[in-house]
């Protein structure tokens, strides 16, 4: 987690972009000067197969920098 700033002043910044759609899931940060993403495949997560959905609806929200440092280390 190391493009997400900790400058208070920059709220926005501090957290970490996280969007789900059918079959990945994309983490993006930036802490103003630089930007990472992550793309995971969710295909083989979990125990039963998912229904499949046609329409490409992607559901985003983000969640803090120091939630995700804290729940990583």
């Amino acid at each position: 987690i190391y493009a997400v700033s900790t400058d208070e002043n920059k709220y926005i910044l501090t957290g970490v972009n996280i969007q789900i759609a059918q079959d990945k899931l994309k983490f993006i940060g930036t802490d103003g000067h630089r930007v990472a993403t992550t793309e995971l495949s969710t295909q083989g997560i979990g125990r039963k197969p998912r229904k499949q959905v046609e329409s490409e609806e992607i559901i985003q929200f983000s969640i803090p920098g120091r939630v995700l440092k804290e729940s990583v280390v």
